[in-house]
């Protein structure tokens, strides 16, 4: 903004664009000097967001009659399909096809069902990894660029052996990192609608036996210390059953997306896009402030944490209470294991010291303590410390070996790393 009497008409764009097709954040940049000047009030009147993007139907009806013939269907839901949770549900029912989701749309597609086989790329579940490597015939995929960190650095097969077909409001997104037999600029949920309608009456009797879905993790159960990460996670879960949980950059992420059961498409969030160190922290309180009835529990490393410490004042001077999980192993973990996975070594300089984030979160006003023993993790204990009307810090102390990443996130450098020649 160069000059004060445009205020109005450059904010009216900026809304225009953040409301538009494609919602999001726009940046407005306003000199000093501008923003200081003098200008009349000039009121804004918005319209309503526009209607979704209607799918073309002879598209639709071309992806109905591959999935009702489909032995191996297969649907991959990413972030983009949020709000079409409800249709995804009643078209993955009526098909009876296998369902997997990134990292980034988790719980759009409810946890415990049992078309659901798990998340693919970080944090992944091997129930997915296993039915994608035997090559499904016909894959829709539903709102998710297929980036990096959902394709484990695109080394996943997400193409179908007869037809790959591809739903986003956003064309630019078609095509772009996988091959494509057709691509539908649309909508979610009308286009998901089109589709359900075009479907043959007999598409919905089962053809197969379904996949079966990956058993929790025994180390949900374990009460060795230092405590399991799978551990902290399932007792969390027990304590607070209808929370929204955000989670943070870093190895913990790749726990939370694993291990927490999402049934909700309105109880999880994680900022992989850029996949920025302290998001999580930042939406956990927006959350929480803007719904004072969700418990919100926020997943943090104890790096990240650091980082972004100084939000617990602002917590503490508003009343959000937030409830951070900090898994303390006093390491950048994935980070080290992303050396070790190229270089084969970890440089000197990186941290090795187990801090005390219990205290400075007493130190900022919050109500912090160390969770170190199973005995900690007692769901009333937990209820009762969430209880007190502050920010809560529980500064758990986590075996430092647990790594998820290293199958996936660690993998994916290590092939980026060595494409061009031999490891």
């Amino acid at each position: 903004l160069e000059d004060p009497s445009a205020a109005a008409a450059f904010a009216s764009r900026a809304l225009r664009i953040a409301m538009g097709p494609r919602p999001g954040p726009v940046f407005l940049s306003v000199p000093l000097d501008v923003g200081t000047g003098r200008v009349a009030t000039t009121a804004i009147s918005m319209a309503p967001s526009p209607t979704p993007v209607e799918p073309d139907l002879g598209a639709s009806s071309r992806v109905a009659i591959a999935l009702s013939r489909s032995r191996r269907p297969l649907l991959v839901i990413g972030n983009g399909a949020r709000s079409a949770a409800r249709e995804l549900l009643e078209l993955a029912e009526m098909l009876q096809c296998p369902v997997v989701c990134t990292a980034h749309g988790k719980g759009i597609f409810p946890d415990g069902h049992p078309l659901h086989l798990g998340v693919i790329g970080f944090g992944g579940h091997a129930s997915a990894s296993a039915y994608i490597e035997s090559r499904p015939d016909v894959v829709l995929v539903v709102g998710s660029r297929l980036g990096d960190f959902a394709t484990d650095g695109w080394s996943l097969s997400l193409t179908g052996a007869e037809a790959t077909f591809q739903i986003d409001r956003d064309g630019g997104l078609l095509g772009r990192n996988y091959p494509l037999t057709l691509g539908i600029v649309a909508d979610a949920g009308a286009a998901l609608r089109a589709i359900a309608a075009a479907l043959p009456s007999d598409a919905a009797r089962p053809r197969r036996e379904l996949p079966h879905r990956q058993a929790p993790s025994i180390a949900a159960e374990s009460d060795a210390v230092p405590l399991k990460p799978a551990r902290v996670l399932r007792a969390l879960e027990h304590a607070f059953p209808d929370a929204f949980w955000t989670s943070d950059i870093g190895e913990h992420c790749a726990h939370v997306v694993h291990h927490v059961p999402i049934e909700r498409p309105d109880r999880f969030r994680v900022m992989l896009g850029l996949a920025s160190m302290g998001s999580g922290i930042g939406a956990a309180i927006g959350v929480r402030h803007a719904r004072p009835d969700l418990r919100v529990l926020c997943v943090c490393g104890d790096g990240g944490f650091a980082m972004h410490a100084g939000d617990l004042l602002t917590c503490v001077e508003n009343r959000i209470d937030v409830v951070f999980i900090v898994l303390n192993d006093g390491r950048w973990n994935m980070v080290q294991h992303g050396f070790r996975a190229v270089y084969g070594r970890e440089p000197d300089a990186l941290p090795s010291e187990v801090a005390d984030l219990a205290q400075v979160a007493r130190g900022f006003g919050a109500l912090g303590v160390r969770v170190e023993r199973p005995g900690d993790l007692e769901p009333e204990r937990l209820r009762e410390l969430a209880s007190q009307g502050r920010p809560l810090v529980l500064d758990v102390r986590i075996d430092p070996t647990e790594a998820l990443s290293v199958a996936t996130r660690s993998a994916a450098i290590r092939r980026s790393a060595f494409a061009g020649g031999a490891s």
